[in-house]
């Protein structure tokens, strides 16, 4: 679908009130506010530094369920739209130019659109917009590396202070039960494959389930849950 059809059920008003009904909460996402800072601008706020999605407001909001990528972002950013910060439970952010008559989207800023990012800046509400008067822009290193128990999720829920078998976890992934890390900590962590239509239970893998393993690839949190594009899992104490 074209921007210009978009927009013609999607008028500039509407689009100004889909910012606009945003809720204003005390805490950003479990972060806690920092101590009201005076700006050069006049407005007041706190220092922050947020990660999420980094983005044109106008795809955002017109398909909040589908990301865009960065050609995209690029034309609407060029275009005049606004860009945005979507953190991980799915707030969003206009993002803004730290200097008075100061464009914030350099080339190198432009080149990081449609992926994940780091902000810091100084937070800002306004009658139920959040905006970010921006110090940096920075790529998000989301590559990790975490031991835990490869397990199913149906038992890692149902049962979590008892660790279910090999052969049970087997049964449950065969079934269709999407896989699981548990950590040292608890945290439960989905897997999921890094490449579109390619399982990530292979024959191999299925064999380490309910043993301890090392997994590595790129997490990615979303409203509440937390996973993994898996790059590679490994025996714990095979190295």
């Amino acid at each position: 679908m074209s921007r210009k059809i978009v927009l013609t059920g999607l008028s500039v008003a509407a689009l100004v009130s889909g910012l606009l009904v945003i809720s204003v909460v005390a805490q950003e996402g479990g972060k806690s506010p920092g101590p009201k800072v005076p700006f050069s601008g006049g407005a007041s706020g706190e220092q922050v530094t947020i990660t999420g999605r980094f983005s044109c407001t106008f795809c955002s909001l017109s398909h909040p369920d589908r990301s865009c990528g960065k050609e995209c972002c690029i034309k609407c950013i060029l275009a005049g739209d606004p860009p945005s910060l979507t953190d991980e439970d799915g707030l969003r952010y206009l993002l803004l130019t730290g200097e008075h008559e100061v464009p914030l989207m350099t080339p190198v800023r432009m080149d990081l659109l449609g992926g994940p990012v780091t902000v810091k800046g100084l937070l800002v509400r306004g009658k139920g917009l959040r905006a970010i008067y921006v110090d940096s822009i920075e790529k998000a290193d989301m590559q990790v590396t975490l031991t835990g128990r490869l397990t199913c999720t149906f038992c890692a829920l149902s049962h979590p202070d008892k660790p279910c078998q090999k052969e049970c976890c087997v049964r449950c992934l065969k079934a269709g039960d999407p896989p699981a890390l548990v950590d040292a900590e608890g945290n439960l962590y989905s897997l999921v494959s890094h490449e579109h239509e390619v399982t990530v239970m292979t024959a191999e893998r299925l064999e380490l389930a309910g043993q301890q393993v090392i997994v590595k690839g790129l997490l990615v949190r979303s409203r509440g849950l937390q996973a993994v594009f898996v790059d590679s899992i490994e025996k714990a104490g095979t190295r």
